[in-house]
């Protein structure tokens, strides 16, 4: 796509395992140590490797009668969007509400509140259920309830596209900013995929790290592990973040897609009109298998081999495979690099399979940035990249 102007992201919020919030986000992903733990969806069932966020710092403000209607995905994204309108600097009324919209990404729903309740029902043959199962259920369910929250009343969508779901999200925020239709758009995804029978699909679909270990470009490489989090941000015209006096994280330069990551990547530096060689770093996509971490490594060295001062890692190493959230997520650390001129490193034991141009970054280090390009796939290779720059 072309974007007659950029937008900015002027507010960023976080409910992650790593921290939720950009300082702890940050200073928890600079040690390079993985967030895994064993987790079981049932009592007396099998347990799984997965990265989970801490509740006892999580600032959801949600009383325990709502908390009783809601999966966690939904309570992730309520949590991430607080802090995401309150770091912008801007107050929704009635004259604004129906300019601002919302786009987030998920792909999974609310399994963990419907499992159970399913679950019950078949064993026990029980008449009745929660009548709030089909409303928790909802993949929509975080867009709808910041939307009641908040009274937003602009566009708003929810996209459900494996990992690029964000990406996607922010394409489309992009779009209705540049044409006009929307001044603000609240943008991200949500994810919590921790019940039993997602677990066991993920398993079971290979993607799965046999050895429960997740090491991205790793000679060992064997799979991915799952993660659950929300990450959201504000969107808007830069001139309008500029006229209102608004922090700006980062610049959104151009959207990119493709069928393959390196026609993404070329699409994307032509929106944007970015020589190949001024880009300074790649947030990766980083599978954890084999032959599409080779196929990264190769779309890279095709579309930016220019640049030996490249550098590349993938964070999401540490903290999984956050599916439909992932790209919020790594959009916002591509942004949080911008801001602090630095880049996070990618977290594995073993031996790293050299780029073939550039270097890959397995110690956080300081390094001056002026473009980031953030890397997203889906399990059928469809691409989408997205180049931030610096404000």
């Amino acid at each position: 796509m072309d974007n007659h102007q950029p937008c900015a992201i002027t507010g960023a919020g976080f409910a992650t395992p790593m921290g939720n919030d950009p300082d702890a986000l940050w200073n928890t992903l600079q040690q390079g140590k993985p967030l895994f733990d064993a987790f079981a969806p049932q009592r007396n069932g099998p347990t799984y490797q997965v990265a989970r966020v801490d509740d006892s710092t999580l600032d959801h403000r949600l009383p325990s009668r709502q908390l009783r209607k809601l999966d966690r995905f939904t309570i992730l994204a309520l949590a991430a969007s607080h802090q995401a309108l309150a770091s912008c600097g801007l107050e929704i009324s009635d004259s604004n509400r129906d300019r601002i919209g919302i786009y987030l990404g998920n792909s999974t729903g609310g399994w963990g509140f419907v499992e159970p309740i399913l679950g019950a029902v078949y064993a026990t043959q029980m008449q009745t259920a929660s009548p709030y199962a089909i409303t928790a259920w909802f993949p929509s369910a975080p867009q709808g309830e910041i939307s009641i929250l908040y009274k937003i009343g602009g566009f708003s969508k929810t996209i459900a596209a494996d990992r690029i779901s964000a990406g996607l999200a922010l394409e489309q925020a992009v779009r209705k900013i540049d044409a006009g239709s929307m001044d603000v758009m609240l943008v991200g995804g949500a994810e919590s995929p921790f019940s039993g029978m997602l677990l066991n699909a993920y398993q079971a679909s290979g993607h799965s790290s046999s050895s429960g270990q997740y090491r991205p470009f790793s000679r060992a490489a064997d799979g991915s592990l799952l993660g659950e989090g929300a990450a959201l941000f504000v969107v808007e015209g830069e001139a309008q973040a500029r006229a209102r006096g608004a922090k700006i994280h980062c610049r959104v330069l151009g959207i990119g897609k493709g069928r393959s990551l390196a026609s993404a990547i070329w699409n994307c530096l032509r929106a944007a009109n970015v020589p190949q060689e001024a880009i300074d770093y790649v947030v990766l996509d980083g599978s954890g298998r084999p032959d599409a971490d080779q196929g990264e490594y190769q779309a890279i060295a095709e579309t930016l081999g220019r640049n030996p001062n490249l550098r590349m890692s993938a964070p999401k190493s540490m903290y999984g495979n956050l599916l439909g959230a992932g790209m919020a997520v790594d959009l916002l650390i591509g942004a949080l690099s911008l801001e602090r001129q630095a880049v996070l490193p990618t977290a594995i034991s073993g031996l790293i399979e050299v780029p073939p141009v550039g270097k890959h970054v397995l110690a956080a280090e300081s390094c001056p940035l002026e473009y980031v390009l953030v890397n997203g796939r889906d399990e059928a290779g469809q691409s989408l990249v997205a180049l931030l720059g610096r404000a």
